[in-house]
């Protein structure tokens, strides 16, 4: 049940991010959607590989690691 209510989360999180990105770089930034697109999906697939990194850190060492202050 917490692992649903985490991904519930997590996807809720990742539409503000898309949207608060989008806003800034295609409104402010005048960057092309297509650029805007590749940003924000560099940047979330890094983030979410980070904390994957680190939960396989807490499990293996009980420590982050360098992955926790990417995150």
């Amino acid at each position: 049940m917490e692992a649903r209510v985490f991904y519930c989360g997590l996807a809720g999180a990742l539409a503000a991010s898309a949207d608060a990105s989008f806003r800034v770089w295609h409104d402010v930034l005048h960057v092309h959607l297509w650029e805007a697109v590749a940003f924000f999906t560099v940047v979330e697939v890094l983030l979410l590989g980070s904390s994957l990194a680190m939960r396989s850190n807490l499990k293996r060492t009980g420590r982050p690691g360098i992955y926790g202050s990417v995150v």
